[in-house]
């Protein structure tokens, strides 16, 4: 909060600046003969800002929340921090099986020429081999394909039935039927494609097995007069691939569900370079959003705030994110809640150290692990929508300290006004303070390379000019009244002559709390900064 406002505060004064050198040349045709003073006072502009008009989220992820009853305010940083699909739970692979006929298997003998007609029926099998020792029960396709591949060296006919018992397609025994027609070379090699779209399949094999579908093939064959050796292959492949699942229910073993590492940016901090800052009372709130049917555990580890400009780091004790049992939806397509208990000062050891010396992330690591127990029941069950989401909500209620908080922030500047008519500009900028902040500040105007061609303000060797104290705050850190400054900003014409050559504006800003480190503050919705901004230009006499 501190630093959004102090840079709203800098981005007014600078867009002072802007207006100034933004202002039209007089219309020296209407001025008539006589004296004639050129030396204009004028007031610029006039803005209340309150709490909601300098801290306005541009981020959905970014709240700020006031007390109905008492306008205190927090900053709520909520945000989905980890989320793994269905399809990581569960990967339906391509798998290729491979079945040889004997002779024997379809009923045939070894003779030097053979004419008749001959029906024999197999059984066979399709042993699917699924990740993490998973072992499926039913499973409805979205899409996929069933490859039916024939080689034989026999020189005769086949008509092949395949019937594949535990895969049913609009309510029917799914079945292809193939045909080999010998027109005197061989191998024989015939394949044809089943579409397993919106196919459901049994891979229990009616109860006896999992990860199995059973197949009937019945084959006839046909002779051509010519022999049967013995020695003849007769191949059979089963290809399963581009597999996609609209649900599925089983056991899917034990993976290892999330297992990383990552950040979440405090956009409080954004431009902060250095600085103390305390926050006595956060609070930290995971939710877990499960919608698939599989017992969970968590644990959550790692937590801590990370300086990214010194590497400072601050580890947040917390025993209680360790085996955390996750809900489980007790219906498919469902979705159960898991909220765990708030992190706050009164279960976590250094929770107020969380925001001290500018971090700019909040780090922490999740794993997650499927069935803890190992295969019990319930049935496990997914649908291809399922998903494990990890949220987090952190709470920043302003109550608390800041001090050496120093900031900086770069502005785009484009100056193309003939100013060779003015002598000299002051700035006066009247501001009255109802917030508990104190405001430092300079400015540095560069050139396009970053050259420095003036400072207001101060220059690169004070920290700046105070542009208002902080507003006195009794014992409980509520403001009692408002302070007043007025702050001149004169610009010579040595500097006025180089601001065609700037095309930014640096601000460099300092920010500390009324009374910091020994007071704490608090922020309401009803403190308020008022800025009255005028100008006086003095033009050349000899113009």
């Amino acid at each position: 909060m501190k630093k959004l406002l102090k840079r709203r505060v800098l981005m007014t004064l600078s867009l002072c600046l802007i207006i100034l050198t933004g202002c039209k040349k007089p219309n020296l045709n209407k001025v008539a003969g006589g004296t004639w003073n050129p030396n204009f006072a004028a007031p610029i502009g006039y803005a209340d800002f309150d709490v909601h008009d300098l801290l306005a989220a541009k981020d959905v992820n970014d709240v700020i929340t006031f007390d109905s009853l008492t306008g205190e305010m927090a900053l709520s940083y909520r945000g989905e921090i980890a989320s793994i699909s269905a399809q990581s739970v569960l990967q339906l692979n391509n798998y290729t099986e491979q079945v040889s006929l004997l002779p024997t298997d379809l009923g045939v003998i070894t003779t030097p020429s053979y004419s008749g007609n001959q029906v024999s029926s197999n059984n066979t099998s399709i042993n699917f081999p699924v990740n993490n020792g998973a072992q499926l029960n039913q499973v409805t396709l979205e899409s996929g394909n069933l490859n039916i591949s024939v080689n034989t060296s026999y020189k005769h006919n086949f008509t092949l039935n395949f019937t594949f018992l535990d895969i049913s397609i609009n309510g029917a025994t799914a079945n292809k039927t193939i045909s080999l027609n010998y027109t005197g070379n061989v191998p024989q090699n015939v394949s044809s494609t089943l579409d397993l779209a919106n196919a459901i399949c049994d891979f229990t094999a009616n109860g006896t097995a999992t990860n199995s579908l059973r197949v009937s093939v019945d084959a006839t064959i046909q002779g051509t007069g010519q022999s049967i050796i013995g020695n003849e292959n007769f191949d059979l492949s089963f290809q399963l691939d581009n597999l996609k699942f609209a649900n599925a229910t089983g056991y899917f073993g034990q993976p290892n569900l999330i297992a990383g590492s990552d950040s979440v940016l405090l956009k409080i901090f954004s431009n902060a370079t250095s600085g103390i800052f305390s926050l006595i009372n956060p609070k930290l709130n995971f939710t877990i959003e499960n919608s698939f049917g599989i017992p969970i555990t968590m644990d959550i580890t790692n937590l801590k705030s990370i300086n990214t400009q010194n590497g400072n780091t601050v580890n947040l004790i917390n025993p209680n994110l360790s085996n955390l049992s996750i809900n489980t939806p007790a219906v498919m397509g469902n979705t159960a809640i898991t909220n765990i208990a708030e992190l706050n000062n009164g279960n976590t050891t250094n929770m107020d150290q969380l925001v001290t010396q500018t971090p700019k992330y909040l780090s922490y690591t999740i794993n997650a692990q499927a069935n803890p127990l190992g295969n019990t029941p319930p049935l496990n069950f997914i649908t291809k929508n399922s998903k494990l989401v990890v949220k987090a909500d952190l709470k920043l209620p302003l109550e608390g300290y800041a001090y050496d908080f120093k900031l900086n922030d770069t502005l785009p500047f484009k100056f193309n006004q003939n100013l060779d008519i003015i002598e000299s500009v002051l700035i006066r900028l009247n501001a009255t303070n109802g917030f508990p902040i104190d405001f430092i500040a300079k400015a540095s105007f560069v050139d396009s390379n970053l050259v420095e061609q003036f400072y207001i303000l101060g220059d690169n060797t004070t920290n700046g000019t105070t542009i208002i104290q902080g507003a006195p705050v009794d014992n409980t850190g509520k403001v009692t009244s408002k302070t007043n400054k007025i702050t001149d900003i004169n610009l010579n014409k040595t500097q006025i002559s180089k601001l065609k050559n700037v095309s930014k504006i640096i601000i460099y800003a300092e920010a500390a709390t009324t009374n910091a480190p020994n007071q704490d503050v608090t922020i309401f919705d009803y403190y308020k900064l008022s800025l009255k901004l005028g100008i006086q230009t003095v033009l050349k006499q000899d113009f």
